[in-house]
Parts: structure tokens; C-alpha cells; sequence
């Protein structure tokens, strides 16, 4: 019996002995745990400078897991889980301590000034789902390293000067969701690899690749057909690279695709003609600036969701379908620069189908080859138009008189066709216009009053025209502008003082190759910040006002073909270039007694300017 208690007081002696072991070590590797922790993050503030005291509570006063930012998980109540420190402006570098933090799983740092290169150390954080450093200034090559975060999610290293290619490690994420890692200097060409991120549904590649210069930084070769594969994709951004060859096929059978962008590129051939039908959910279609040809799919019955569609510069042939106007959720099509081709009514067609689309905000089709009559349909289109562009095209016909329904439109541009008749007086209702280009037309008439109400207007451009009459003196109320110009016209009578009362007035007024007559108004000197006035070509008469000196920024005056008193301005001219020479000589003499003051100089070179300014001008 004895031995028997003897036996039993062992055990229980021995498991206490167990029991307190055990806990003592569970302690010790969490106390260590949570060292590990704070010391990491100490060790990462140690590299930073906290310009806004973001960091102030990272300190010894309070536990690190109440530290700004700082969040700890639920299961192990002192392992840092979340480190988020977005827009907080602070500069510095990722410390490799961050490896230390095992139990994270968001790294949130976007928007600050971080720089230097990307630990490969970060490839230890076995547990990390959210990694965002983008719009910083981090450079230096994307660690292959950052593959082994196999649980990771989303991956944002966007906008910032990393250079290098694409690892190809990166393909191995089986649950990454996310990747942007455009807007840096990336090189190479896009690894097929990529295709194997079975759950991704957003990728981000685009470059900011300068004009697609063989000298810029920019992904290069093939779209690989392997991204076809990601059957969740529904943003696909690979714009200003140098990529080339052909749109893989596969990239169409996407049916979960919102985004497809791809501008400023080198890709070459045909759009599918069935592409409507294989992407329902497309609702930006964006591939400006490449070599693509062919027709403009005719065909979007799948595609309703479509609202934005840029085709522009590339090499598109044909009539521009009238389907597109089945698309009412449409408000950008922009299809400039391409070969587009239109002869009549119903090569138009498209025009009165546009009526359709109620959100409409802009049509652009300048630069194609769109001849024929101007239909009165597009008077119709969405009242929310902002932008009509048809300049440098075949278009003949008048301006449509309803066009001053669409009381939104800031830019209007029919300039360089084929456009007849007179400026229509209800042009003067489109109130919100900023841009007016209707030049290198046949246009006729006067100058409608009704374009002085147009007082938010920047640009005015009716030059190689054939319109007659006076210049309205309601010219002047266009206070906003900083752009005019009237030339080669057929404009007579005199120019009204009103007309250079423009005070924002920065860049040009040409009024040359008209039939202007009489003086120049004493006003022309409120043109304070003008940089080129161009009067020449016309009748002009009598001395140039004094005020003229007042134009402080002229670069350019051309005012020639100028009489006053029989005195040529050529002569004024010589005499003028003949003074300066003098004083320049009079200031290069050997004995420096013998040189002329600089206040004696400042001032005889204002009687030569003033002497110059009293006949004509023609200089730069």
C-alpha cells in the first residue's frame, strides 16, 4: 500500500513538474513573440522621418499593439496582424525587420515618400493577403522573393520607379486577386506565367512609357495569349507600352471583362466582328493609339453595358455601324484619326442612331474622311453633349441651325471641311462653349452679333473663311479669351476699340489678310499679356498709338503694309537698327571714361523703342 502512494505522489509530483514546464515555455516563446514584434517595428520606425507625428504613439509607454496603425489578431492577441499606414507622409525605406512581423497579413503603406528597394526579406511573411506600397518612390528591381507569400491576395506596387521585368515567379500566386504594378520602368515582355493566376480579376500593367520612345522604359513583345486563361478577369490595363503583334483571340472570350485598355500601344490588326457577343459585361473598350484596322464591329447586341469606346488614331476603315446607337448607356466615342468614310445619308445613318444614347457627353470624329451633307439629326443628340469634334474631314453642307440645342457643348470643331453658308445667329445660345473652331471652311456672312454671348469662350477660330462684314464690337465681351483669330477673311470697315479689351488675353489676335481700314484703336494698349499681334495684310492707316508700348509680353507684332504721312516703315526700320549700332558702339569704346552710363544707355533706348513704335512694328 505503501508503495502504491508512493507511486501515486511521483506521477503527481512529476505532472505538476510537466504542466509548469510546458507553461513556462509557452511563456517565454511569447513573451519572445512579442518582443520580436515591437522590436520589429521600432527597428522599422528607426528608418523613417514622421513629418506629421503619426508615429508618436510608438513608444514604451503603451503596448505596441494600441500603436497607430497597428492592429493585432484575435487568436494570438499580441502578434501584429495589420500594419496600415496609408497617407501618413512619411519618407524613408522598408526596414528588413518588417520579415520579423510572421503573423501579418496587411501591409497598407500607399502614398507616402517610402524609397529604396523592396526587402526580398518580405517573402518570409508566409501569411501576408494585403501588400500595398503603390504611390511611393520605391525603385530597384520586384524581388522574386515576394512569390513564397503564397496566401497573398492583392499585390499593388503601382507608382513608384521599380525597374527590372516581371518575375515570372509572380505566376505562382494561386490566390492572388489583385495585381498593379503599372506606372514604373518595367522592361521585357509579360510572362506567359501570369496566365496561371487562376482567381485573378484585376490586372494592372500599364507604363508610363514616354510616347512609346525606344529610349523609355516600357513592356515589349506579344500580349501573351495565356491571359485569356484568367476567367474572372475583369480589368485588363496594359496602355502606354510598346506592345506589338495581334490581340490574342482569347482576351475576347473573357465574359466577366469590364476594362479592356490598351492605348498607345504597337498592336496591329482586326477587332473580332463577333466581340459583341462574347463580352456582355464590357463596359470600356480603350485601345487609342495603336495600328489597328479593319472594320469597327458592326454587331453589340451582348454588349449593352458599353459606355466608353476609344478607337481613335489607328487605321479603321468603312462606315461607322449604326448599331452603336443600340448602346444607351454610351457617352464617350471617340474614333478620330482613323480612315473613316461617309458619302451620303445613309452612310450618316449612325448619326441619327446616336439620338438614342441619353448620356451621351462625347462624339469624336475629326480626322477621318467623312464626307457628304452634315445630317440635322445630330441636333437631336443627348442634351449632357459636351464635345462634338468633325474638323478635317469632307463634310459639306451648312452648320445646322439646331445645333444650339445642345445648350452643354464646351468644344465644338467642324473646322477644316467643306461647310458653307453663314454662321447661324442661334450659335450665340451655346453659352457653355469654351473651344469654337469652325476655320479653313467656305463659310460666308457676317460674324453673328449673338457670338458675344458666348462669354466662357477661350478659343475663337474662324480664320480662311469667306466672311464679310465689320467685327462686332460684342466681341468684347468674350473677357475669357485667350486665343482669337480672324484672319483671311474678307472683313472689312474699321476695328472696333471694344475688340482689345480682352484682360485674359495671353497668346494671339490675327486680324492680317482682311479689308480693314482706319486707325488702330488707342485700347490696343489693354493688351497687356498678349504675345503676338498680327495686323498686317489689311488697309490700316494713320499712327500707331502710343499705348502699343503697354503690351509688356509681345513677341510677335507683325503690323506692316502701314502708312502714315508717306513715311515707309522700312525706313523707320533702318533708322532704328542704325541707332542701336551707334549706341553700341558709343558703349564698346577702349577707355571706359569715354563709355556711356547704363542710365544714359536705359534711357536712349527707350526713345529708339518709342521712335520705332510710332510707325510700325514687324519683329520677333
Amino acid at each position: 500500500m505503501k508503495l502504491i502512494l508512493f507511486f501515486l505522489l511521483s506521477a503527481l509530483i512529476y505532472s505538476d513538474f510537466s504542466m509548469s514546464s510546458r507553461s513556462v515555455t509557452a511563456y517565454v516563446i511569447q513573451t519572445m513573440s512579442n518582443e520580436t514584434d515591437r522590436l520589429a517595428l521600432l527597428a522599422f520606425k528607426e528608418g523613417l522621418a514622421d513629418s506629421s507625428g503619426t508615429l508618436h504613439s510608438w513608444n514604451t509607454s503603451m503596448h505596441h499593439c494600441s500603436w497607430e496603425g497597428v492592429s493585432c489578431g484575435h487568436k494570438h492577441p499580441q502578434r501584429v496582424t495589420a500594419l496600415k499606414l496609408p497617407s501618413r507622409s512619411l519618407m524613408g525605406y522598408l526596414a528588413p525587420s518588417l520579415a520579423n512581423l510572421t503573423f501579418l497579413r496587411t501591409l497598407y503603406l500607399m502614398e507616402n515618400g517610402f524609397h529604396g528597394e523592396l526587402p526580398p526579406t518580405l517573402g518570409k511573411l508566409r501569411r501576408l493577403q494585403h501588400f500595398n506600397v503603390s504611390f511611393n518612390s520605391l525603385y530597384g528591381r520586384i524581388p522574386a522573393e515576394l512569390s513564397n507569400c503564397s496566401e497573398l491576395r492583392v499585390l499593388c506596387l503601382h507608382s513608384n520607379e521599380l525597374t527590372g521585368r516581371i518575375p515570372v515567379e509572380l505566376g505562382s500566386f494561386s490566390k492572388l486577386q489583385i495585381l498593379t504594378i503599372g506606372n514604373n520602368s518595367l522592361v521585357g515582355v509579360i510572362p506567359s506565367s501570369l496566365g496561371n493566376l487562376s482567381s485573378l480579376y484585376w490586372l494592372n500593367l500599364r507604363s508610363r512609357c514616354m510616347g512609346g520612345s525606344q529610349s523609355s522604359a516600357c513592356l515589349e513583345g506579344n500580349i501573351p495569349m495565356e491571359l485569356g486563361n484568367l476567367a474572372h478577369l475583369r480589368y485588363v490595363d496594359l496602355s502606354g507600352n510598346r506592345l506589338s503583334g495581334m490581340i490574342p483571340s482569347s482576351i475576347f472570350n473573357l465574359s466577366e471583362l469590364f476594362l479592356l485598355s490598351a492605348p498607345a500601344n504597337q498592336l496591329h490588326g482586326n477587332l473580332p466582328q463577333n466581340m459583341g457577343m462574347t463580352l456582355p459585361s464590357l463596359q470600356y473598350l480603350l485601345l487609342g493609339g495603336n495600328q489597328l484596322s479593319g472594320k469597327i464591329p458592326a454587331l453589340f447586341p451582348n454588349s449593352s453595358r458599353l459606355a466608353n469606346i476609344d478607337l481613335s488614331h489607328n487605321n479603321f476603315e468603312g462606315q461607322i455601324p449604326s448599331s452603336l446607337g443600340r448602346l444607351q448607356a454610351l457617352y464617350w466615342l471617340n474614333l478620330a484619326y482613323n480612315q473613316l468614310e461617309a458619302r451620303d445619308a445613309e452612310d450618316w445613318r449612325f448619326m441619327d442612331a446616336l439620338t438614342n444614347c441619353s448620356h451621351f457627353r462625347v462624339l469624336g470624329l475629326d480626322h477621318n474622311k467623312l464626307g457628304g451633307v452634315l445630317p440635322n439629326s445630330i441636333a437631336n443628340l443627348s442634351t449632357q453633349l459636351q464635345k462634338v469634334l468633325l474638323g478635317a474631314n469632307h463634310i459639306s453642307g451648312s452648320i445646322p441651325s439646331g445645333i444650339h440645342n445642345l445648350f452643354n457643348l464646351d468644344s465644338l470643331d467642324m473646322a477644316e471641311n467643306h461647310l458653307s453658308g453663314v454662321i447661324p445667329e442661334a450659335i450665340g445660345s451655346l453659352n457653355q462653349l469654351r473651344w469654337l473652331g469652325l476655320f479653313r471652311n467656305r463659310l460666308t456672312g457676317n460674324i453673328p452679333f449673338s457670338v458675344g454671348n458666348l462669354t466662357q469662350l477661350l478659343n475663337l477660330y474662324l480664320f480662311d473663311n469667306v466672311l464679310q462684314g465689320s467685327i462686332p464690337a460684342t466681341l468684347g465681351r468674350l473677357q475669357q479669351l485667350t486665343d482669337i483669330s480672324l484672319s483671311k477673311n474678307q472683313l472689312s470697315g474699321s476695328i472696333p476699340g471694344e475688340f482689345f479689351t480682352f484682360s485674359y488675353l495671353s497668346n494671339a489676335i490675327d486680324l492680317s489678310h482682311n479689308y480693314l481700314a482706319g486707325t488702330i484703336p488707342v485700347e490696343v494698349g489693354g493688351l497687356k499679356n498678349v504675345r503676338s499681334l498680327v495686323l498686317s495684310g489689311n488697309k490700316l492707316s494713320g499712327k500707331l498709338p502710343t499705348t502699343l508700348g503697354n503690351c509688356e509680353s509681345l513677341e510677335t507684332e507683325e503690323i506692316n503694309e502701314y502708312n502714315e504721312e508717306g513715311s515707309s516703315m522700312v525706313k523707320r526700320m533702318e533708322e532704328c537698327i542704325a541707332s542701336v549700332a551707334r549706341l553700341g558702339l558709343s558703349c564698346s569704346k577702349e577707355s571706359p571714361s569715354e563709355r556711356k552710363n547704363m542710365t544714359d544707355v536705359a534711357a536712349q533706348m527707350q526713345d529708339i523703342r518709342d521712335g520705332y513704335l510710332g510707325v510700325g512694328i514687324h519683329q520677333r
